[in-house]
């Protein structure tokens, strides 16, 4: 009995107050809606790339490719074909080369209003609106959040991009190493003389 009192009598104070909460439930949701549609929508734009892999320098010398490993030092030069775990692209992607260069193609310090057009804060800004991760793989993962989604997309590819240019930089400038190392070891192997003493 008791408990049919404590029924009737919540029952009775939601009818009681239902006016009031039912304007209220229809002033949040106004609310809930009107915000939404005031704020920004985001988009984000990903694409996904394979590591870079350079093979072994003697491959490229084909049948004395197993000549020039016996030649003194040469040997060395394996360590340099391989891709080690050290060699860290999301360095050059997280890079602040790599953003000044994307703040500058896409006029970030102008998209952001950053205050006192300050880099510094443009850079931090960049940084919090892109992730980059690996995948299975070996696949790098680069994400860009941005209010345009044509302006994300552009980004995303401008980071490949770039990673693809420094990675053709960086091969170049290792092949040309190593091929100097090379003809230096040769000449120095290949020199013969005798020495007369008087």
């Amino acid at each position: 009995m008791n408990q049919e009192k404590n029924y009737l009598k919540y029952l009775s104070i939601l009818l009681l107050w239902k006016r009031f909460i039912v304007i209220n439930l229809i002033i949040i949701t106004a609310l809930s809606i009107g915000i939404s549609f005031l704020l920004p929508n985001w988009y984000k734009a990903r694409t996904t790339l394979l590591q870079p892999k350079q093979t072994d320098i003697f491959n490229n010398f084909g049948s004395t490719g197993s000549l020039l490993r016996g030649i003194t030092g040469i040997g060395k030069l394996g360590s340099l074909g391989q891709r080690s775990n050290s060699y860290n692209y999301f360095a050059l992607l997280r890079s602040r080369t790599t953003m000044e260069r994307v703040i500058q193609k896409f006029n970030l310090i102008s998209v952001y209003e950053t205050k006192d057009n300050s880099l510094e804060e443009t850079i931090k800004e960049l940084t919090k609106n892109v992730n980059f991760e690996e995948e299975e793989d070996d696949e790098i993962s680069i994400e860009v959040y941005d209010k345009d989604p044509i302006r994300a997309a552009d980004m995303a590819n401008y980071f490949v991009e770039m990673l693809n240019e420094i990675n053709t930089r960086l091969g170049t400038l290792e092949a040309k190493t190593n091929r100097e190392f090379i003809e230096q070891r040769l000449d120095g192997d290949n020199y013969s003389g005798t020495v007369i003493r008087h």
